[in-house]
């Protein structure tokens, strides 16, 4: 109690400074509509973030610390940098969005709030109290089994994958074409899912409190990465980063917010400089290298806004669309994402997702090819609703990581509870960019309930002694 009321206070001052700051700038330099709904975007955001910081002072890692954390990354920064950019210099800002009024700040303040009020809610507590629980302890054994049939199974199909479309695809071709060779084999593509849970339940299993990393499951992991950057594939690795590093600080060894924020700007580097590497993998790994050593550089705002800005562009971009040239789809997409799941071959004419409505939209040269861009769950909700369909995403998933949250503290001892808890992690940054049908085949098919499967096995044994280890 003394926590929640010393963060209520904290944030009550920090709300108080911002406020101060921004009515000595509207004194002074004369705003317009959108500079004050930026100045509310910032002033909630920073207190908001500010809040579920201190209340978390101990975890860091909680879940909805991290989703706001990726919300000020793809959708605040990307938004008050390019108003900034336009204000300073132009048309530079132009280079990145075509297309922004202010109504999309709105659309940003108001998923915001949709977020924590779902969040706040007793409905996600009231949820994950009542889930079912296995909570015996894991045999070391049987963990490690199981891993290493996931990992087996997944290198086997994504080995048949290559096999399939040829090496060349992935290593001499344009970064395009490996979407395009891999049309109709999603399910071999569901390989790399199964090798990412078999990293997860290895490294869980292999994992003692208080003790150093496990070597094996760091040094597959690390594999894994230089695989997946070397055909310019980032998303599996940052997933599989995020469960890893959940799994350590709430079964090893807490993680100091030092560690974590020079680990995200390090890895922010790494990962803006790969996604712009690989549109020069069609020209051979030399001139990979090439890009490495003379072009690329952290400073140009052009390069440092090529990831986030995915989101916003998704967002400006639909929301010129619609309901301008088509009207809202009323959650057709979310309907139609059940369908996306029967597999290509068996069922051809299936509908596009919209991030396959998005690419056709904004790059059809890329469509074409079978390329893709990423989407937004935020844009999606605009699809369908308009302002009030981002404001219900938003609030969905703030109940839903409430609820993951209040099942992994109801026994934080529980290694089961912590599987479910670290595989909902590493989709934090789906929620954000990615569309209902990436995130139901991907996190909730392919990934979510075989992982509600493997933790119920393990744990079904007797609870008692799990119980009392979590009260201790």
């Amino acid at each position: 109690m003394r926590t929640g009321l010393s963060s209520w206070a904290s944030s009550l001052a920090v709300l108080n400074v911002l406020l101060l700051t921004a009515m000595v700038v509207a004194l002074v330099v004369p705003l317009s509509l959108t500079h004050l709904l930026l100045g509310a975007l910032l002033v909630a955001y920073l207190t908001i973030l500010w809040h579920r910081t201190m209340l978390h002072h101990h975890d860091p890692l909680e879940i909805d610390t991290v989703y706001l954390a990726f919300f000020g990354m793809y959708v605040v920064v990307p938004i008050v940098t390019f108003v900034a950019l336009q204000e300073a210099v132009g048309m530079l800002g132009g280079q990145l969005i075509g297309h922004f009024e202010p109504e999309v700040v709105t659309v940003a303040i108001a998923a915001l709030f949709g977020f924590v009020l779902g969040y706040a809610l007793p409905v996600g507590q009231a949820l994950g109290n009542s889930a079912p629980r296995v909570d015996g302890i894991w045999r070391r054994s049987e963990g490690v089994l199981i891993a290493s049939a996931l990992l087996l199974v997944g290198t086997a199909l994504v080995g048949a994958l290559v096999a399939r479309v040829g090496p060349d695809t992935y290593l001499s071709s344009a970064y395009v074409s490996g979407f395009e060779a891999e049309a109709g084999l999603g399910l071999l593509a569901a390989g790399v899912i199964l090798c990412q849970l078999g990293l997860i339940v290895l490294y869980l299993a292999m994992t003692e409190r208080g003790k150093s990393p496990p070597l094996v499951p760091i040094l597959l992991f690390l594999l894994l990465t230089v695989v997946m950057f070397r055909v310019g594939r980032r998303r599996v690795v940052l997933e599989t980063a995020l469960a890893l590093l959940a799994i350590h600080h709430f079964q090893a060894r807490r993680v100091r917010k030092l560690t974590l924020v020079i680990g995200a700007v390090v890895s922010f580097v790494i990962f803006m400089a790969i996604g712009q590497a690989r549109s020069y993998s069609g020209e051979g790994f030399d001139r990979v290298l090439e890009y490495f050593s003379y072009e690329f550089t952290f400073w140009n705002p052009i390069y440092a806004l090529a990831e986030p800005v995915t989101v916003l562009l998704a967002l400006t971009e639909t929301m010129e669309q619609v309901p301008a040239q088509e009207g809202f789809r009323l959650g057709q997409t979310f309907i139609d994402a059940f369908e996306t799941l029967i597999p290509f071959p068996i069922h051809p004419n299936r509908p596009l997702t919209p991030a396959q409505w998005f690419v056709n939209l904004v790059d059809p040269v890329t469509a074409a090819a079978g390329g893709g861009y990423s989407y937004a769950l935020i844009a999606e909700g605009y699809l369908n609703f308009g302002i009030l369909g981002s404001v219900l995403v938003t609030f969905v998933e703030g109940v839903a990581l409430r609820g993951v949250v209040s099942y992994r503290l109801r026994c934080p001892a529980s290694k089961s509870r912590l599987l479910i808890y670290s595989v909902v992690f590493s989709s934090t940054v789906m929620l954000i960019r990615g569309d209902f049908a990436t995130l139901l085949k991907v996190g909730v098919v392919s990934a979510g309930l075989p992982a509600v499967a493997i933790a119920a096995w393990l744990g079904r044994r007797e609870t008692a002694a799990v119980v009392r280890e979590g009260q201790a």
